[in-house]
């Protein structure tokens, strides 16, 4: 069972495929990974490395 804290909700529609849905959790140190988590299933979660969650996080300040 992973530990963490949705930060974000992402639904995402693919072509010729289901929207999927999935939360993101970037946190606000810039030193941390990220995680994303499918919400079909909530026990796996797949690491953003530093680089790109920066990316992101600077994407979304940004709004």
């Amino acid at each position: 069972m992973i530990n963490y804290v949705a930060e974000y909700n992402l639904k995402i529609k693919f072509q010729d495929q289901p929207t999927k849905a999935y939360h993101l959790s970037l946190g606000t140190n810039r030193d941390m990974k990220g995680l994303l988590v499918d919400l079909e299933n909530t026990n796996q979660g797949y690491e953003i490395p530093v680089i790109h969650a920066n990316k992101l996080r600077d994407l979304i300040k940004g709004w």
